[in-house]
């Protein structure tokens, strides 16, 4: 029973280690995100912006394929 209670302890341990290993690499993500919008943001007041345009729509079905798939 003692080596269960031990190994029990251990598991929540490294469970616990796991945990705070998580919450440090998300802190240093988040930190390096931020930097990066940062130094882009900088430097993107002296670079012209590219806009990038969404897709033009497809075309309307017509024909038989229009009416097999909306069922007219």
């Amino acid at each position: 029973m003692k080596e269960v209670v031990s190994a029990r302890n251990a598991f929540a341990a490294a469970h616990s280690s796991y945990a705070t290993y998580l919450k440090n690499t998300g802190a240093a993500l988040s930190d390096y995100a931020h930097s990066e919008f940062s130094h882009h943001h900088h430097h993107s007041h002296s670079a012209p912006s590219l806009s990038i345009a969404s897709p033009p729509h497809p075309p309307p079905l017509t024909g038989v394929v229009g009416l097999l798939r909306f069922g007219a």
